[in-house]
């Protein structure tokens, strides 16, 4: 690496340091101390428990001695360190479920959709398919619809707390008590349906050995319980916003071919089965070549790992208030303070403002970050071998890999990709 590279992964320690870490860990203790703050002012004398609350007002409680300033500073210091430990944890628990859950398992990860690489498998994974291909994998509408329902259910279940108390939405107190009932127990069946499935599909490759058609009840069952688990979902959140944000769209075929046959010459390793090494190898070739392109791809991935931490930061806040109003049923029942609807309204705030930074943390993350870097590697092999901007050998020729000297053919005759640049 060369030193303005090792500059900025200097600078950018700082950036992420208070962008990844700091401003989420500040973001949670923040909401929850608000919250505390403003329920005790809410609901007075009653008693109630505020832990949060309750320690910054100990540890910043004025003394009788000379040395007050003292234990602000110690006060201070102590409440920086909480709040850098604290970002670290959301970090980690942001990587576990945002990254692995919803990003791999519910959608996978953007080089498969960009680089159309979709239906494109390792010889292992094709033989194991050979034996069940009838017998589809829910996994991934199995992911979508647990996160889709789970957050219905503390939707309408905070939709419930604010109705009890208020005259607009009170006609409404059935209706949100009798869908969150009935959502979450779907939420507590689905982990059964999922081991069920597993189990049906262990059973069907053995069948598939003798039939190569997985009984039609099987089949059947299996689409139905797709739609139950992702098809609201689908229906009317993901596939509409997927189409404003593009988020699943691949490069246009012109590129592709470019691709391809970069990878293929630069790495020696097939892009169609190198599988996650098209991220890291190309991370790699622009961290080596370019200090300013991988300047912008830091600096596009730092904003997203900020969206990333701090949806997670105000989801945990979100479930430390919802969970703080379960423990405390009086609070959600009607009485006469005039500020309790707006307490029992925060949840439901924090819950909007997670979502809100996950949907921006999936934009930039496809397409800035993922997009800029796989067009910064094409645009440095390109220029480095003087073919830019003009190779039109790469794209006129029908195999890509260079080796075929036929006349030009239109790009959109072969390939997987669609049309048009993104």
């Amino acid at each position: 690496m060369d030193t303005n590279v090792a500059e900025r992964l200097g600078k950018d320690v700082t950036l992420t340091d208070v962008l990844g870490y700091v401003a989420p860990g500040a973001a949670a203790i923040m909401s929850i101390y608000l919250f505390e703050s403003w329920a005790k002012q809410s609901f007075g004398i009653v008693n109630y428990h505020f832990p949060l609350r309750t320690l910054v007002t100990a540890a910043t409680q004025d003394s009788s001695s000379g040395q007050s300033w003292f234990k602000y500073v110690v006060a201070g210091l102590a409440l920086l360190l909480g709040i850098y430990i604290l970002g670290h944890i959301i970090d980690s628990i942001s990587t576990l479920t945002i990254d692995r859950l919803f990003v791999h398992k519910a959608y996978g990860y953007p080089w498969h959709r960009l680089l159309n690489l979709t239906d494109l498998r390792s010889a292992k994974v094709q033989d194991r398919v050979a034996h069940s291909e009838s017998i589809p994998d829910l996994s991934q509408a199995y992911y979508r619809g647990l996160f889709f329902w789970l957050n219905f259910y503390f939707a309408f279940r905070c939709l419930w707390y604010v109705a009890m108390v208020t005259h607009v939405l009170n006609p409404y107190v059935q209706v949100f008590h009798t869908t969150a009932t009935v959502t979450g127990w779907w939420v507590l069946t689905m982990p059964l349906t999922r081991v069920t499935i597993s189990a049906v599909r262990k059973v069907g490759r053995l069948r598939l050995r003798r039939a190569r058609a997985a009984p039609v009840y099987i089949r059947l069952g299996l689409v139905v319980l797709s739609y139950l688990y992702s098809g609201l979902w689908e229906l009317v959140i993901g596939r509409p916003i997927s189409k404003i944000l593009a988020t699943r769209r691949s490069f246009g075929e012109d590129f592709l071919r470019l691709y391809r046959h970069y990878f293929k010459e630069t790495f020696g390793l097939d892009p169609e089965y190198a599988e996650s090494n098209n991220y890291w190898m190309t991370y790699s070739y622009v961290m080596r070549h370019s200090s300013r392109l991988f300047s912008v791809a830091i600096h596009w991935e730092t904003l997203a790992m900020f969206s990333r931490n701090l949806a997670t930061a105000f989801y945990l806040s979100f479930l430390y208030t919802f969970l703080w109003l379960y423990a405390h049923p009086t609070a959600h029942q009607p009485s006469s303070l005039p500020n309790q609807w707006s307490v029992l309204a925060i949840p439901g705030v924090l819950l909007l403002l997670a979502g809100a930074m996950l949907l921006h943390y999936y934009y930039l993350y496809i397409c800035h970050y993922s997009k800029f870097l796989y067009r910064a590697f094409v645009f440095l092999v390109a220029t480095k071998r003087r073919e830019f901007p003009n190779p039109l050998k790469i794209l006129h020729d029908p195999t890509g890999d260079g080796s075929d000297a036929s006349p030009p053919r239109a790009a959109a005759s072969s390939g997987r990709g669609r049309r048009g640049a993104t």
